[in-house]
């Protein structure tokens, strides 16, 4: 839409630009939660040497550079992880008041952009919403929290459902393949 209030098509050079400006954000998110999670749970050097594999690995500069959705998926899953690392939810002994009506909201969130746009992201988000729903209920014991969670499962199950065709095609066209490792 943006590029044709110009006069301009997926083929022009603003499109580009801005489709991989867009993934490039999205990889420096995923570079800061992958930093973030890695020192809180180990420290700085390997929140370090976290950051580095992810800057090395020759697909972190090919899923950027062709704006594929792969960036969308890892800012998605990173952002999932962040939200219970940061939360605190899991931790016992953790001195600090969790809010759980503020995890429930930034998982759901995280979990719904997940769903949009793949049926691995759905897949994805109805374990997770799944299992903090259970652990959720077992630890506080009070249904009102679980309504973000269920709600975002039910968009996940619509989501995952709308992809249903395919989903079957690329499973027939996988059992297709005859043996070799995706035609190579």
């Amino acid at each position: 839409f943006i590029v044709g209030l110009f006069g301009l098509n997926e083929t022009s050079d603003l499109w580009n630009f801005l489709v991989i400006s867009i993934a490039s954000i999205c990889s420096l998110g995923t570079l800061f939660f992958t930093y973030d999670i890695a020192y809180e749970l180990f420290g700085e050097k390997v929140a370090k040497i976290s950051c580095w594999l992810y800057i090395l690995c020759p697909y972190t500069l090919f899923f950027t550079i062709s704006g594929s959705l792969t960036c969308y998926m890892c800012l998605g899953f990173s952002f999932c992880y962040w939200i219970i690392i940061k939360s605190h939810i899991f931790d016992d002994k953790s001195k600090i008041k969790i809010n759980i009506l503020k995890i429930s909201t930034q998982c759901s969130l995280g979990c719904m952009f997940l769903s949009s746009l793949r049926p691995s992201g759905s897949l994805f988000s109805i374990l997770y919403l799944t299992l903090m729903s259970l652990y959720i209920f077992y630890k506080y014991k009070n249904v009102k929290y679980l309504y973000i969670l269920i709600g975002s499962i039910i968009y996940s199950l619509f989501q995952l459902n709308q992809s249903y065709a395919y989903i079957i095609f690329a499973v027939s066209d996988f059992i297709k393949e005859g043996g070799m490792f995706f035609g190579v």
